[in-house]
């Protein structure tokens, strides 16, 4: 079948479409959709995403009297565990970690062994001294998803705390757990509280194991690892409110504790005296949980500020020490340079960088250690089309921004930025909304990256958002639709100027997330997830669509887009100002004046609880250049015609991430392999062949039934009259024989057959070749 190019008239016959029970709906074009092979899934370059994400990390002296780090990579498929001689400044083996991405806690045994913990597999690896490969447990419970700090106590068992991510009711609560390497046994500790979702550090002070909790209502646990008995260890008076314990260190017989998220304090360190059982005086100031063993002096060195510090826990005074920017250390060890035997400070950051104190010379360096490279997989986690035609992306689990170039058909990489969640373009630059602390930071792409670009624009940790899923020009502003941090439902819709990062922080929908934003005509357009922060119950059941109108700073109207299905992902606008929306598999169009939702359609079956710990999946774009709504779900790209919502993808297309360019080129990823889609459809302007392809339908539909009875022959008599007068250029009786026919479809009478849809199809058809005839008439006069 070919396509014709409908011009005019499209709206037509409301009311016959009323009387007959359908949706008033433009009559679609005879459509083909049936490209070129080469011109629909062409892949093109893959974006080479190097960079060091170090998830865990120690530094001990193994049982050989070497000193070695011994790291964890963060990367897909498979994390690394890599020997790194920190004197010498290089990489020594690799091991790879069948079966997980990353690590939150390294610890190694007296006996050399290495042990690390477990993103989303929720197992302990282990790697024997002077062994080759690396092994794993099982999980500590049947739910574990996360293990967090570990720590090796002085029975030889290995200590760790656990998110239940895999247990199907959520939240459920954590556990912490003692695994006995002997008799390759778990002992399980707790559940604790229902609200301790979260066991995110643990340390072992003699035969009692220390507990940290989050995230809604965090707690210091002291557990008698024999018998499993525990108390609650109460927080310091001058704390306040915070959302995790979530960092143990042990330092003789002092606990220094790291508290996240207390207020407008990002972090705070306490140090707990376990023998007297109370806190000590001072305060770490942005203190980020990892500390040395005392210096002979009894001082000890940690990170606050991201700097280098002595600190004295007696008099609690810090004085900086600067070796170069250590941005959430993953250790401190105070070890003898082998060469000339004096203490040394070692810290290695989260991308590698390794520095490193002589605390008799005070001479320092800081470097990364020769062969230490990082690959982050194939997870794009967002993704944006600036208006020059330029794909955007944020690789999940470590961050960095790609921009890919069609012109030059090439990527650049900046592996400095976060893992961003969403993008946006004003005023020739992007911006970029980051996690953790729904930060968004703004890229010149005039200009050369650089610590000032990208520059951060604002930091939303204080209004409790963690996850900026929507992000929109609004005029010479942005909006910004987050999810809310560890532990709280209540998202936001944030109006932030970006000249100065003033804001203002609105709650459109209670108790929901806002994952996606459009606008337009002064009305931001948002869609809502009933998930909140990980470790947050919802409370309701379908995520909903709102207006808000930007002036005024109220709500205009909130809707259910589709009940049952969890979160709005994606919101788009015709050329038409008709609005469109897409739940995970579901597209619906909505009235934006009332909020009413017009109709829906299935078009990929994916279940929408699918939401849950990842918030959004689903990319809905408006092509005007051809027409069509572009979907993509994490795993399929679709092309969907408008009217009736049919999937007329040319053929099943893997991919995810899809925008769609100035020009009407379809971009998408495949792991990091950017993909594209041109649809050349054939346009035909031609009368006659527009009658050809009526003819057909005509045929098709009495063959079928949908068009019986006397009305079947007098549709066929006016078109054969149309086509006559047609052939012999009689224009003016030709345009009379296609009115009479549309007639005809416009007042069936008994006993005529017309089924709604072949009269949908055939009056559509009609009214395209109607204007098509009128064309011809205005040429020819």
């Amino acid at each position: 079948m070919v396509s014709v190019r409908t011009t005019k008239g499209l709206r037509a016959g409301a009311a016959f479409a009323a009387a007959l029970g359908m949706a008033v709906l433009a009559p679609p074009a005879v459509q083909a959709d049936e490209p070129a092979d080469d011109q629909w899934g062409v892949p093109h370059e893959t974006l080479d995403a190097q960079k060091v994400v170090v998830g865990s990390a120690s530094t001990v002296q193994m049982p050989d009297g070497e000193w070695r780090t011994w790291a964890v990579l963060n990367q897909s498929p498979d994390a690394l565990l890599v020997e790194i001689d920190p004197f010498a400044g290089e990489v020594l083996s690799s091991y790879p970690m069948p079966g997980v991405i990353g690590s939150w806690g390294t610890e190694v045994a007296p006996d050399g062994t290495v042990w690390s913990a477990s993103h989303t597999a929720g197992r302990l690896y282990s790697l024997e001294y002077g062994a080759t490969e690396v092994t794993r447990t099982e999980r500590p419970m049947p739910g574990t998803s996360f293990i967090w700090e570990l720590d090796v106590g002085a029975d030889g068992n290995v200590y760790g705390g656990t998110f239940e991510g895999w247990t199907p009711e959520q939240p459920a609560p954590a556990y912490a757990f003692g695994y006995d390497p002997q008799a390759q046994e778990f002992q399980s500790y707790g559940p604790f509280e229902d609200a301790d979702t979260y066991i995110r550090s643990t340390e072992t002070v003699g035969d009692e194991l220390y507990v940290g909790t989050g995230s809604t209502d965090p707690h210091l646990y002291r557990v008698d690892t024999a018998s499993g008995a525990f108390e609650s260890v109460p927080f310091p008076e001058s704390l306040g409110t915070c959302q995790f314990v979530y960092g143990l260190e042990e330092v003789g017989t002092d606990l220094y504790v790291r508290f996240n998220n207390c207020g407008e304090l990002k972090n705070v360190g306490y140090v707990y005296d376990t023998v007297a059982q109370e806190w000590r005086e001072h305060v770490i100031p942005n203190y980020y949980g990892t500390v040395s063993q005392p210096t002979d002096d009894g001082d000890v060195y940690l990170v606050a500020d991201h700097v280098l510090h002595r600190f004295d826990p007696v008099t609690g005074e810090l004085e900086a020490r600067d070796i170069g920017r250590l941005f959430v250390n993953k250790f401190l060890t105070i070890a003898p340079d082998p060469v000339t035997g004096d203490d040394t400070v070692i810290g290695l950051s989260v991308n590698g960088d390794m520095g490193q104190l002589n605390l008799e010379t005070g001479e320092s360096k800081y470097f990364v250690p020769e062969g230490m490279t990082g690959e982050l997989g194939e997870s794009v986690r967002a993704s944006g089309m600036s208006p020059d035609g330029r794909y955007h992306v944020s690789v999940g689990f470590g961050g960095g921004l790609g921009i890919y170039d069609p012109a030059a058909s090439a990527w650049e990489w900046f592996p400095e930025l976060g893992q961003g969640e969403s993008f946006a373009f004003l005023d020739g630059k992007a911006y970029i909304g980051v996690y953790p602390s729904a930060r968004v930071y703004e890229y010149d792409p005039t200009q050369e990256w650089s610590e000032t670009n990208a520059r951060q624009v604002v930091d939303l940790r204080i209004e409790g958002q963690d996850r900026p899923f929507g992000l929109v020009a609004v005029e010479d502003k942005l909006a910004v639709g987050s999810v809310a941090g560890y532990g709280l439902r209540q998202g936001a819709l944030t109006l932030v100027d970006p000249t100065d990062g003033s804001y203002t922080a609105y709650q459109p929908v209670e108790e929901h997330g806002v994952i996606s934003l459009t606008y337009r005509d002064g009305v931001i357009y948002g869609g809502t997830t009933i998930y909140g922060g990980n470790g947050s119950t919802p409370i309701d059941d379908d995520g909903r669509v709102f207006a808000w109108d930007v002036e005024a700073e109220e709500l205009l109207w909130e809707t259910v887009a589709i009940a049952g299905e969890k979160g709005v992902g994606s919101l788009t606008f015709g050329d038409d100002g008709r609005l469109f929306g897409a739940t995970v598999g579901h597209v619906f169009e909505i009235d934006p004046e009332t909020g009413e939702v017009l109709r829906e359609g299935e078009i990929d079956p994916v279940e929408s609880t699918a939401l849950r710990g990842r918030w959004h999946i689903s990319d809905l774009s408006y092509d005007p250049s051809d027409e069509h709504l572009y979907l993509s779900t994490s795993s399929s790209v679709y092309r969907i015609e408008v009217e009736t919502f049919a999937d007329v993808t040319p053929e099943p297309t893997t991919g995810s991430k899809l925008r769609v360019a100035p020009d009407g080129t379809k971009y998408w990823v495949v792991g990091r392999t950017i993909y594209s889609g041109v649809v050349e459809e054939d346009v035909v302007t031609d009368p006659a062949t527009a009658m050809v392809s009526l003819e057909e339908s005509l045929q098709d539909h009495t063959a079928s039934g949908a068009v019986a009875g006397p009305i079947a022959h007098q549709l066929a008599k006016a078109l054969d009259q149309a086509q006559k007068h047609l052939d012999g250029d009689r224009v003016g009786p030709a345009v009379g024989a296609m009115e009479r026919f549309v007639r005809h479809v416009d007042n069936p009478k008994l006993p005529d057959t017309l089924d709604a849809d072949a009269a949908e199809d055939l009056r559509g058809q009609a009214v395209t070749i109607l204007d098509l005839l009128e064309e011809v008439n205005d040429s020819a006069a």
